[in-house]
């Protein structure tokens, strides 16, 4: 068939002319017509959701059109081709309607052989492309928004092809926003209430209100039960709204950040994140984390390629470089960086399922650009993963990965619901009570005897149950949602910790019991920014404090030589060996060639920053720049780097280029790297390596090998990380034969060839001789700065007795200087180093090794991810074993899923509480599994901020939130106490009531005091008791000792659970038959007056405690109790009737029952303050220090 244009010019023979004329065609945007013509046009076929042309000469029918389809059939009608139709009668032209609603992209190189007119538009061939002027259907069905609502709808595990145009087949509708609630408003009831009433306690008395509406149960006024249960629900319910409404807030302010998307009006338009969607392309500018997963279309830089800083991603501090896909980059070259027609591209990307896998991605590139196939195979460096950020430039990316299928998200964890270790203790205490109970009922059921059935007995046996134990749980329950309240706002209004957001209100004891801290890395204990420390020459070492010192000698050295190597005498002993030799050089000289060094032996650029436009260097190691940046300090810049040339500009402001030969980049194996550079002025070949002191100890003469071994071994000590620079000047004959020696080894690609092997050989010894005798610059250390007060918090929790572990992503060389940087490893404290284990064999053995030593405390393990790894699948109870028993735990190069693994894997096990702490996105799973979730709120990145329990502006907050605030669990186990010991004396009270009385199943207190008692009454001497301090917190905080005692687990636990037991039964006993002897009469009325003045006699004996400890009474706690005393005088006045209070009020009466309470409480104190002599607590002994200390600066004064 021939093709032919209008007027028989531009004739084609075969498609393949056609497509020759093709190549460098560029798409346009679109024209739109209206149709009045009767003859030809554009027609949709509703049949196939198709679009059909007709040449004009030609009659429109189904028979002669048709519609192309995807490479898999599943184009949608959008994206729809249209193929030519021709016939031998006609010239090969379309003609369109001005009414079609599709987008005509005509090909530019035929743009002038398109002719108007008022009705239609004649075009002709080649090929055309229909789009619909629409954008892509994201319509949600009504499951869809169902699914969304209730929370992140799994990743869907499927292939899928992605359009350019922003169509996806399979269909996706994965929302990209960030939920970091643990309820939304379907859930919010159901998981509350779920959540609640799992708990033992609040199940208890749920159980207890129901049984009240059974007639046979029933022993009080329902009210007085279901009423603190829905006050209860109520104050739960309402503390989970606020605390999901700040959760909320917080996401949305992430969620509602604007980034730029390519529109189909070849526009760039803001959109927000939560709106963002697959297939759309996306501008990512510098210093932006990527809201998706995207594959990189287009880079700012002419060569395509874009570093990327991955710190909050991976927690590396090397940054990695990614290049755009190849056809679009030189695509838009071609356009002369026209980008905006991107989209109007007619192809598709085939990307795999969904995976948590950073490291594995391959795709293809598929386009249809008429006749012609083009693909492209995607890879890793082809891709941007969330919450990466672009270091130099921008790019244009392809969003293929949203919400819960990016990478990110699909290694976090879903936020979940954190019980506290105190609760679980009371909890734990709660059901010992109750088991208690039990007990004595069957006792009661068993004394009272003659029965006339078995239904009887359990219905006798259910209203003792309810006698006894109906006062605990919904009076302690009450106190501790106020107190929890209470910790909560403390803390976030603290004026000493600015910026601290508490907002998990569950867990705020949870700042007492913590025994291991995990920590991130980069961006947590450190700034992720290098800065010079110190270089060591042979003759002389300078720290930043002689930089005058070394700026004058570079001056110098510009002013005296032009040239490298200065002095330096090449002289070839034997040309066959290459044994060069050199005189020993003036320190000076030798400090210029180490500066020099620095600033050619990497892989630096020097740019522009897009918004400052402040010159910056851009480098994958952030050693590299600092030595850059250091160079340039000193007075020698890096100007210009690119594939062949390096320019450096001296101090006098000259400048020198060099020709890069080689360049041998850093790799794990020989951990160096060098650079074989020529100087274009003197025409002097060197060669500059760099690397570790093991390594370059062997490359240098012999005479500086000691040198090197031990500074670096002392430098090394103080956590700095060390590298060693040494150069040598090659003979341009001894290069030209080294290079025909390698062009001979690859020309020969037969392994097994005599002749290829001896080529092997001779390129290997050539250049084992450049790498002998080098000459030794100098040692340069650089450090990872840390945060603000890291090493004195970590000194302070180590006291404390919480063991710090680092959890990072990053090297193990860069984690463990951090270690020796921030003071976890201490002198008397050595490293065990596992790494790279592949064997399960090999793990078992070094894990049984390290767990028979027996000084484990004075060990530190460090271990990388792979064997990490490997561990735990191997053994893990082990691995636990061995980590929870050593001083302190290094875990590097791990993935994010191996951070929250290991956190799993200790609450698996043991029992230890862990809190974790980090600032970037690859530690939400590790704040999400650990007790209690530490954010660094002073970052970048918000994701670990989102998603922490409490967030900190700094690492040193640490210190006052831990062992100040984290005393909220002993003034919350004081709370239990004072309630469980209240309630014990009521319940042995009912049941000597119950045993005097002939087992009848009544209560002895009114229902409406009861009910008082359990709520207005307690709330506010516990207030008193939370609302106290028995030390400051200067003391806190210089003894931090004190941590250690919440740690033991001893406030709260069986011993101490009877000696509440023995209380109570003493202070019942002693109450009730004192009573009963003096008022027999007057008993019920005057029992239940007695409970009050008990209850705030005990209140005093608490106050009086507090007297001898802090010298002082607090007005507030007086105010408290005075108040508690009004409320219980008013309510026995209101309910007159019911009372005969006429007989309370005399002197007789009242010195009665101020006998009796000191009959119960004096043998209390004694008992008291001779344990306090005899066997004071930890925390007694620091305050009996601290108040003498106090007293003898006074004395003193």
């Amino acid at each position: 068939m021939a093709y032919k244009g209008i007027n028989g010019e531009n004739s084609y023979n075969n498609k393949e002319s056609l497509i020759e004329e093709q190549k460098d065609v560029v798409d346009q945007p679109s024209l739109i017509f209206r149709n009045n013509s009767s003859r030809a046009g554009v027609r949709n076929n509703k049949d196939n959701n198709n679009i059909s042309l007709d040449i004009e000469g030609n009659k429109s029918n189904s028979g002669n059109s048709f519609s192309s389809q995807s490479k898999q059939n599943q184009r949608q009608k959008d994206n729809s081709q249209i193929k030519m139709h021709n016939s031998s009668q006609s010239s090969s032209f379309l003609t369109i309607p001005r009414d079609d609603t599709s987008q005509i992209v005509v090909n530019e190189k035929y743009k002038q052989n398109v002719i108007r007119n008022e009705q239609c538009i004649h075009v002709k061939e080649p090929l055309l492309k229909v789009r619909p002027k629409q954008e892509a259907n994201y319509k949600l069905t009504f499951f869809q928004k169902l699914k969304n609502l209730i929370g992140n709808p799994d990743p869907q595990k499927v292939e899928r092809q992605i359009y350019i145009n922003g169509d996806i087949f399979p269909q996706n509708y994965q929302i990209n926003q960030i939920k970091n609630s643990k309820y939304s408003l379907l859930t919010f009831l159901p998981l509350v209430l779920w959540n609640h009433f799992q708990n033992f306690m609040n199940l208890l008395y749920l159980i207890i209100t129901i049984s009240q509406f059974i007639y046979d149960l029933k022993v009080g006024y329902v009210y007085t039960y279901l009423s603190p249960v829905i006050f209860i629900v109520f104050l739960v319910m309402a503390r989970e709204v606020y605390d999901n409404i700040k959760i909320f807030v917080q996401d949305s302010k992430y969620n509602q950040t604007v980034f730029k998307v390519l529109n189909y009006q070849n526009q760039f338009q803001e959109v927000k994140i939560q709106e963002l969607k697959i297939g759309q392309i996306i501008e990512l500018q510098e210093g932006q984390p990527a809201p998706a997963d995207l594959l990189i279309l287009y880079s700012s830089n002419i060569n395509g390629n874009i570093l990327i800083k991955t710190d909050h991603f991976d927690g590396k501090t090397k940054q990695i470089s990614r290049k755009a896909i190849n056809y679009f980059q030189q695509d838009i070259k071609k356009r002369q960086n026209d980008y905006l027609q991107l989209i109007d591209t007619d192809g598709y990307v085939e990307i795999p399922p969904p995976s948590a896998n950073y490291s594995q991605f391959e795709a293809t590139f598929y386009l249809n650009d008429g006749y012609s196939k083009y693909n492209e195979k995607i890879t890793i460096e082809n891709a941007i993963w969330q919450n990466s950020t672009v270091s130099n430039g921008f790019i244009l990316g392809l969003i293929i990965y949203t919400g819960s299928e990016t990478k990110t998200n699909m290694n976090m964890k879903s936020p979940r619901f954190k019980i506290g270790k105190f609760d679980l203790e009371a909890n734990f205490l709660m059901k010992i009570f109750f088991l208690i109970v039990i007990f004595y009922s069957c006792l009661i059921v068993i004394i009272k005897g003659n029965i006339m059935s078995s239904i009887r007995i359990v219905i006798d046996f259910i209203r003792y149950l309810i006698l006894l134990c109906n006062i605990i749980p919904v009076c302690l329950k009450i106190n501790l949602e106020m107190v929890k309240i209470y910790f909560t706002f403390r803390i976030n209004n603290d004026p000493d910790m600015e910026g601290v957001n508490f907002k998990d209100q569950n867990i705020p004891e949870e700042l007492g019991r913590v025994q291991f801290l995990l920590a991130d890395k980069t961006g947590t204990l450190t700034k992720n920014e290098m800065i010079f420390n110190r270089v060591a020459l042979e003759q002389a070492t300078y720290t930043h404090e002689d930089m005058i010192v070394m700026q004058s000698i570079i001056i110098n050295q510009c002013q005296r030589y032009l040239e490298p190597l200065a002095n330096y005498q090449l002289t070839s002993s034997n040309t066959q060996s290459n044994d060069y030799k050199f005189q020993k050089r003036a320190k000076e000289e030798i400090f210029r060639d180490l500066v020099n060094a620095m600033c050619i032996c990497n892989t630096v650029s020097p740019g522009i920053e897009l918004i400052s436009r402040q010159s910056k260097y851009l480098g994958e190691s952030q050693e590299e720049v600092a030595f850059v940046e250091f160079a340039e300090q000193l007075g020698i810049k890096l100007v210009t780097r690119n594939e062949d040339t390096i320019g450096i500009e001296n101090c006098r402001e000259n400048k020198d280029y060099y020709q890069i030969l080689d360049l041998f980049e850093f790799s794990s194996e020989k951990n160096r790297m060098g650079i074989i550079v020529k100087h274009l002025s003197s025409q002097k070949i060197i060669y500059y390596v760099k690397g570790s002191a093991r390594e370059m100890s062997e490359l240098v003469i012999e005479s500086s090998r000691k040198f090197i071994n031990e500074e670096s071994s002392n430098i090394g000590s103080e956590g700095i990380r060390v590298m060693v620079f040494a150069q040598k000047q090659i003979d341009q004959n001894d290069y030209n034969k080294w290079k025909q020696a390698q062009l001979n080894k690859n020309i020969n690609v037969n392994m097994s060839s005599p002749l290829m092997r001896n080529n092997i050989q001779n390129a290997s010894q050539m250049f084992d001789q450049f790498e002998k005798d080098m000459e030794f610059l100098g040692i340069v250390g650089v450090e990872d700065q840390l945060r603000d007060g890291v090493q004195q918090t970590i000194e302070t929790l180590t006291l404390a007795g919480i063991s710090v572990w680092i959890v990072s992503g990053d090297s193990m060389q860069t984690t463990i200087s951090a270690a020796i940087q921030s003071g976890i490893k201490q002198n008397d404290q050595h490293f065990n180093i596992v790494k790279k284990v592949y064997d399960d064999i090999d793990i078992k053995a070094k894990l049984m090794y390290i767990n028979s030593d027996r000084n484990s405390k004075k060990q530190i393990l460090v271990m990388d991810g792979q064997s990490l790894s490997v561990a735990m699948e191997v053994d893990k109870k082990q691995l636990v074993n061995v980590c929870t028993r050593a001083a302190s735990v290094l875990l590097c190069e791990c993935t994010p899923q191996q951070k929250h693994q290991i956190i799993d894997l200790i609450k698996q096990y043991t029992d230890y509480r862990i809190a974790a702490i980090g600032d970037g996105a690859n530690d939400v799973g590790m704040i999400q599994s650990a007790h209690l979730g530490i954010g660094i709120s002073d970052s970048d990145n918000k994701l670990a901020q989102l998603a922490a329990d409490v967030t900190i502006p700094e690492f040193y907050y640490l210190n006052q939130l831990l062992l100040w605030h984290g005393r909220c669990y002993k003034k919350a186990v004081s709370l239990c106490s004072f309630v469980y010991q209240r309630g014990l004396v009521i319940a042995f009270i009912e049941l000597i009531f119950v045993g005097v009385f002939y087992t009848i199943t009544i209560q002895i207190f009114n229902a409406q005091l009861l009910l008082c008692y359990a709520t207005i009454f307690t709330i506010f001497p516990v207030l008193t008791l939370v609302m106290d301090s028995d030390i400051d917190i200067n003391t806190c905080i210089s003894f931090p000792q004190l941590y250690k005692s919440a740690l033991k687990g001893r406030h709260l636990n069986l011993r101490t659970f009877f000696s509440w037991i023995w209380k109570a039964v003493y202070q019942a006993t002693v109450l009730m038959m004192l009573i009963f002897t003096f008022f027999q009469r007057q008993y019920f009325l005057n029992i239940e007056t007695f409970v009050l003045f008990e209850l705030i006699f005990t209140e005093y004996f608490m106050i009086f405690s507090k007297i001898y400890q802090i010298k002082k009474i607090k007005w507030i706690q007086a105010l408290f109790i005075g108040i508690s005393l009004i409320i219980y005088l008013l309510i026995l006045i209101f309910l007159q009737p019911q009372f005969d209070i006429g007989n309370i009020w005399t002197l007789q009466t009242i010195g009665i029952l101020l006998l009796i309470i000191l009959i119960a409480l004096i043998p209390m104190l004694v008992i008291h303050l001779l344990r306090m002599k005899i066997e004071p607590t930890d925390d007694e002994k620091v305050l009996r220090s601290a108040l003498n200390r106090a007293s003898s600066e006074q004395l003193s004064q």
